[in-house]
């Protein structure tokens, strides 16, 4: 069975680069946690997601 790893903060410059990493170099099950308030970067970062699925 996979682990599952908690990122938290997971749409922000970092949380989104070790989301991506995780998703690329692992086979974890990833969850996501974040406000969603748009901060410097804002929600750029994850236009393009459906269902919140790459």
């Amino acid at each position: 069975m996979a682990q599952t790893v908690l990122v938290t903060g997971g749409a922000g410059f970092i949380g989104s680069e070790i989301v991506r990493l995780l998703h690329e170099k692992t086979d974890y099950g990833i969850r996501v946690l974040d406000s969603l308030t748009e901060q410097i970067r804002g929600l750029c970062c994850f236009r393009g997601l459906v269902g919140g699925l790459w």
